[in-house]
């Protein structure tokens, strides 16, 4: 499992390196925000055993009705990993899929799910104006987001049992932190790179206390104390993507 998560680690910073010498293009082949302050986060969900899904992109692109697994969380916070509506707006890879998208010159992201039932989100937020504000409360949606997609395919494979070992990982250039709520304080991020985890997250019943237990410790990692908790309807979520 720890050479996974440096597979993992391995690629994003490839991708955070690829941006820095203006090479990751967006949809029009424009290189996206070589030179501007950004900050890159990957969440991670490995399975501490492989769910084996056999042919599973034609399984999972083939789906009826063609729903793509997307948790509705209702909530004012951005979402900056913005999953597709339908399974043929994900692309297929070798033993998984993923879906690469961005907005405008301001967001861009990547996902995807694979075979052994790993779930890997992640979001780069580059400027529009100075200074460039970000607020932990992004991350923490996209964690609820992977933590939902997690309990999806271990159902699908029929394995509810299996564990995963969630952890994410932080790059940043020239971010500011707001430090309160109302958005008048701002303070630089302090670190040029950061980790979280790992957390184990378990059956479904246990969900609320491993997101609120890493809400916090998202919050510590950018030394504040959680100032807005993700609101949200656990059965709600987990209903949007038919659990």
């Amino acid at each position: 499992m720890a050479s996974r998560r440096q597979q993992l680690a391995a690629f994003a910073q490839q991708l955070w390196d690829i941006r820095i010498r203006g090479h990751l293009q967006t949809v029009e082949s424009k290189p996206f925000a070589p030179d501007k302050p950004a900050i890159q986060f990957r969440c991670s969900l490995v399975p501490t055993d492989d769910l084996a899904l056999d042919n599973f992109p034609d399984r999972f692109l083939s789906m009826q009705p063609p729903r793509s697994p997307k948790p509705q969380i209702s909530n004012p916070v951005e979402e900056v990993v913005r999953l597709p509506e339908w399974t043929n707006e994900w692309r297929r890879r070798y033993r998984a899929v993923e879906h690469v998208g961005h907005w405008s010159s301001r967001l861009y992201w990547h996902a995807s799910l694979e075979a052994d039932g790993l779930v890997n989100l992640i979001t780069i937020i580059a400027a529009e104006n100075e200074p460039f504000q970000i607020t932990p409360a992004w991350y923490a949606k996209v964690i609820l987001q992977g933590m939902i997609l997690a309990e999806w395919i271990r159902r699908w494979a029929s394995r509810p049992d299996v564990e995963y070992a969630l952890d994410g990982e932080f790059w940043n250039k020239g971010a500011a932190i707001r430090t309160d709520p109302n958005w008048n304080g701002l303070a630089p991020v302090s670190w040029f790179r950061e980790s979280i985890g790992p957390y184990s997250v378990g059956s479904r019943a246990t969900y609320k206390s491993a997101f609120d237990l890493i809400e916090r410790e998202l919050w510590d990692a950018f030394g504040l104390r959680c100032q807005t908790r993700l609101a949200f309807d656990l059965a709600k979520v987990f209903q949007s993507v038919g659990l």
